[in-house]
């Protein structure tokens, strides 16, 4: 379950290609959010903020993965 919700994050390019985010933002994730808003409405302070948001939860999911794999080994 840890691992599908990491992959979760990583469909920025099905999402760029296929939907450009969509009707009224509708498919829209974090990273789409953060590569539009830094480089499209060049908003580069809140894209690092995003960005520092991001790869806090990053490392929460696999800090809890850790944690997981740990209580199955023991």
């Amino acid at each position: 379950m840890l691992l599908s919700l990491i992959q979760t994050f990583q469909v920025f390019d099905t999402i760029a290609v296929l939907t450009n985010g969509g009707p009224n933002g509708a498919t829209d994730v974090l990273l789409y959010k953060i590569q539009r808003d830094s480089f499209v409405s060049l908003k580069v302070g809140y894209g690092s903020a995003l960005t520092v948001v991001f790869l806090i939860l990053l490392g929460l999911f696999a800090i809890a993965q850790g944690l997981a794999s740990r209580k199955r080994e023991g």
